[in-house]
């Protein structure tokens, strides 16, 4: 079924401009003056102020020169973001900003490209430490969806607007929010999965007393893809309804690739989607689990990272909306400072604990994708987690791993070995 990519709102009165403004940016003016105080150090030409004469990858290219990464496409960024402001002709305003951030050698950092129109310049902020990030989104497409921004559609749903505020959203899907305009970078079109989802409000100036309800404009990037260019999965039941979803994942080739795993209805639409980047801040795993007949999705993230380890797990179905709701879930946290003073403890059975929960679901799971290092190698029909760090001797501090004991019996061993 081929979808509609334009959706058109009725007609209301205009809110005023500053009730709308105040309460979209009253978090964030504050913030934004102490940032226009700071002295960029480190700039470079912006060739022309419309949002559509952006070069994305000469921006990213320039910031990753700038910040010292082999490859632009460590760049990321989440929802975490400074307002962004333009004109009704898609001019920047002045003093807009974007928050980007990378990992690199496990430690994630932060800073900001800010837009300086009216001097005709980029400025990249000096770096600072940040905890590393769960959501996550490629800075270059990012910087795609606001170049090639569907202007004469927006204008159609807003043309009296006198300035737009826009803003990257990591919730909701096309299917499920109104109005929706899909795009690619030839244009409003039909998409087929998508990798930005911009929520863009046209503000509009006072005029008398005329008041309204907030216009809000949903648009999602993505690139029209080929008839089979997604591996088939199989077929699941995730929101439970009686009607079988199909599952494709498909495969980017950037120099760190990345997966799009999506859940789609019998007409061809996503019911949900999700990513796992082979860069360390975005992996991720998920399995399709059968449990008393009924299918679900379990999505399990193993994160170490710098002497400390926190493992989660979270079981769910999708509702008719595509959102995740959570069946079961849980994390432990331990400290791998083994054989150093820094060591604070290793609770065996917490962790013994949390693995046999773990393992009992994906005893009845099979793997969807994953691109963590700490699953390499993990049987996808038969999925198990021995933790692989508890079979290095070497990491453990010389503890020889017990091939035919359980992997319960292990760690308790093993919390006897380094006096926990």
């Amino acid at each position: 079924m081929k979808r509609v990519f334009l959706n058109w709102v009725t007609h209301s009165k205009k809110p005023a401009f500053w009730v709308a403004a105040a309460a979209l940016t009253a978090c964030v003016v504050a913030g934004v003056c102490f940032l226009r105080g700071l002295t960029a150090s480190r700039t470079f030409p912006m060739e022309d102020a419309n949002s559509a004469q952006m070069e994305p990858q000469q921006i990213v290219s320039q910031i990753a020169k700038l910040e010292k990464l082999k490859d632009s496409s460590m760049l990321c960024v989440n929802a975490d973001q400074v307002a962004l402001f333009l004109t009704p002709d898609f001019q920047w305003v002045e003093g807009g900003a974007v928050r980007f951030f990378y990992t690199q050698n496990q430690t994630t950092y932060t800073a900001q490209l800010r837009l300086h129109p009216e001097e005709g310049q980029y400025a990249v902020t000096e770096p600072a430490e940040w905890v590393e990030q769960e959501r996550i989104f490629n800075l270059q497409s990012y910087l795609e969806a606001l170049k090639y921004l569907p202007q004469e559609e927006i204008r159609q749903l807003s043309p009296d607007a006198d300035r737009y505020f826009v803003t990257l959203a990591d919730q909701g899907g096309p299917d499920s929010l109104y109005p929706v305009i899909t795009y690619t970078p030839d244009g409003a079109a039909p998409v087929d999965g998508w990798y930005i989802h911009l929520a863009l409000r046209p503000l509009y100036e006072t005029q008398g007393d005329d008041q309204g309800t907030e216009e809000v404009i949903h648009l999602f990037y993505g690139e029209e893809r080929q008839e089979g260019s997604a591996a088939l999965l199989g077929d699941y039941d995730f929101d439970q309804d009686g009607t079988l979803e199909t599952v494709e994942l498909e495969k980017h080739d950037d120099v760190y690739p990345w997966f799009e795993l999506r859940v789609k209805k019998p007409d061809e639409t996503v019911l949900w989607r999700e990513e796992a980047h082979a860069a360390h801040s975005g992996y991720n795993s998920l399995f399709a689990c059968k449990l008393d007949g009924k299918d679900y999705l379990l999505r399990y993230n193993p994160t170490m990272y710098q002497g400390y380890a926190t493992y989660a797990y979270t079981l769910f179905s999708l509702d008719a909306q595509g959102k995740a709701v959570p069946v079961q879930e849980e994390s432990v946290s331990f400290d791998v400072n083994w054989g150093s003073p820094m060591h604070e403890g290793f609770d065996g059975a917490a962790l013994a604990d949390f693995m046999d929960q773990l393992n009992g679901l994906l005893a009845h799971g099979r793997l969807l994708v994953t691109t963590d290092t700490a699953l390499e190698g993990i049987d996808p029909e038969h999925p198990q987690d021995l933790l692989w760090w508890l079979q290095d001797g070497a990491f453990c501090g010389g503890y020889q791993y017990d091939g035919d004991k359980s992997l319960r019996e292990n760690l308790l061993e093993f919390a006897e070995f380094i006096g926990t």
